[in-house]
């Protein structure tokens, strides 16, 4: 197998990944999506940046080029990968534009929630819609007044007849909804049923965004990535867009949350974090400290200092392969949730480490485009997506042993098709 330098790789020592973590399937799904970055993103991501616009072409382009069906089944057109191959193609438009990378895998959260509690029916209308790239499903889950726990949540998804009527507007809102208008076909809502409390009244409906009753707020946008606000008012929607049973919201939730969104912003992360190790290294090579003098790779300081972001990323890549591999080979149990855990946790921690660490070598350099500006977004997107202390608190639980569900045991890894060309 012939391999890249290690500096085109962002300091990846690439054989160890590979033969640890990922099957030829992967690999080959890796060359193609970089193939993919490289004409459809690269040319693209200086016009994105400081862009207030949604983007919408290349939202459509992920799903034409069959990127929303890796982890579908080949039955519904899909590509029939797994975890590993979704982390590598998240890492690969992550490095080039990572606004785009926060755009893809927010709408593969959407994937989740009819893959693991769809109905057969359900699959086969949406799954290879989705799979070639005429719908763009979306989760809308958080609201103003809950944040991260969904137990609070007051938009309501009232029962009458065949159908149910939905209304969350002002705090009963969601809100940080990607992909909100970037073309968004498809939103997976979870609401209460009237009358009940808690986790128990949590019920989770697709719902069509050209629906009446669907309200898009103002865009929120980040470099064409947007993650804005949705109402409902009197949305009717079938009882058949219903997903699980009644009182199952929470599960659906999850199935989104832990299946794919703690790998998927962990990939992210990781993406960042090679584009700013890839840009320090050739910063060093190419400044000089002086006209007659070495270049500033040759300071102690400057060695260091690379040379914990190096580790900083190597860390963080084998805990995120790691626990993708793991859901791909059907591990299960209070083990993987930790590991999911723990990759989404390291990505970003180590992430805002190794950016501080290159804000610093950079110095007044990193305020005039030395630096990828990117590196901001570890704050400003991962941050809204789940504070930290939320994944210390579910390892402490798990240090102490006091876990009250093992969530990636009660959603099994989906069966690949095929592991192997």
């Amino acid at each position: 197998m012939v391999t890249k330098p290690v500096e085109e790789q962002g300091g990846l020592m690439p054989d160890l990944i590979e033969q640890l973590f990922m099957t030829n399937r992967d690999l080959e799904v890796r060359e193609q999506a970089r193939t993919f970055v490289d004409d459809e993103i690269t040319a693209r991501s200086s016009d994105l940046e400081g862009s207030t616009v949604p983007e919408l072409d290349l939202a459509r382009s992920f799903g034409k080029h069959g990127w929303f069906g890796l982890t579908i089944p080949t039955r519904y057109d899909g590509i029939g990968a797994g975890q590993v191959a979704k982390t590598a193609v998240l890492e690969a438009i992550s490095q080039v534009s990572p606004p785009m990378g926060y755009l893809f895998q927010a709408y593969y959260l959407g994937v989740a929630k009819i893959l693991h509690h769809g109905t057969d029916v359900q699959q086969g209308r949406w799954l290879p819609a989705i799979a070639r790239g005429d719908c763009l499903p979306t989760i809308a889950v958080t609201e103003p007044g809950a944040g991260g726990n969904i137990g609070q949540t007051r938009a309501t998804a009232e029962r009458r007849g065949d159908t149910y009527v939905l209304n969350g507007v002002g705090l009963a809102r969601k809100t940080f909804v990607g992909g909100s208008h970037n073309g968004a076909d498809l939103h997976g809502v979870i609401a209460r049923t009237p009358g009940t409390s808690g986790i128990a009244g949590l019920t989770a409906l697709v719902v069509e965004a050209d629906r009446p009753g669907v309200v898009l707020g103002e865009p929120r946008v980040i470099d064409g990535f947007s993650f804005g606000d949705v109402g409902f008012e009197d949305c009717e929607v079938p009882a058949s867009n219903l997903i699980g049973a009644e009182g199952e919201g929470m599960y659906v939730a999850q199935a989104s949350s832990t299946l794919y969104g703690r790998l998927n912003l962990a990939a992210v992360g990781l993406g960042i974090m090679s584009r700013v190790l890839d840009g320090t290294v050739r910063f060093l090579k190419q400044r000089p400290l002086h006209p007659d003098a070495r270049s500033l790779d040759q300071l102690q300081v400057n060695q260091q200092k690379l040379g914990k972001m190096q580790s900083l990323y190597m860390s963080t890549r084998t805990d995120v392969y790691a626990a993708a591999a793991g859901r791909d080979r059907g591990w299960d149990g209070v083990e993987l949730d930790a590991a999911l855990n723990n990759a989404k946790l390291q990505s970003y921690v180590r992430g805002q480490e190794l950016v501080a660490l290159a804000k610093d070598i950079h110095s007044a350099y990193g305020l005039v485009g030395a630096l990828p500006r990117d590196a901001v977004y570890l704050d400003h997107l991962i941050s809204p997506a789940g504070t930290p202390d939320f994944q210390r608190y579910r390892l402490f639980q798990h240090a102490m042993g006091t876990e009250r569900s093992s969530w990636s045991a009660r959603f099994p890894a989906q069966v690949q098709e095929s592991s192997e060309l």
